[in-house]
């Protein structure tokens, strides 16, 4: 049986609930970092507002590889470094 959470959570750009020039911000920000050619997106917020759901579906949408580090791991520069050195050495680090 499938968590309700996840079975209603966003699976692309278009059915995340946020403000329209958020989203369209967003979707500029995506046509240009599909190319390599954007600054990285830092996204922050409240707890619950949605951020890690949009994460997700960008992900989704364009069958990208995730990283992800919550607030409750250690983050030294260390720990940090370590994360994603072992990410790039299994993973792409952009398509799946």
């Amino acid at each position: 049986m499938e968590l309700l959470y996840k079975k209603i959570a966003p699976k692309k750009v278009d059915e995340l609930l946020i403000r329209p020039e958020e989203k369209q911000k967003l979707v500029a920000w995506l046509s240009k970092a599909l190319y390599g050619k954007a600054k990285p997106l830092l996204i922050y917020g409240k707890p619950g507002t949605g951020k890690t759901a949009t994460a997700y579906a960008i992900a989704n949408e364009f069958s990208l590889e995730l990283i992800e580090m919550n607030a409750s791991q250690e983050r030294t520069k260390e720990q940090i470094s370590k994360i994603l050195i072992a990410a790039s050495l299994t993973s792409s680090l952009f398509k799946k």
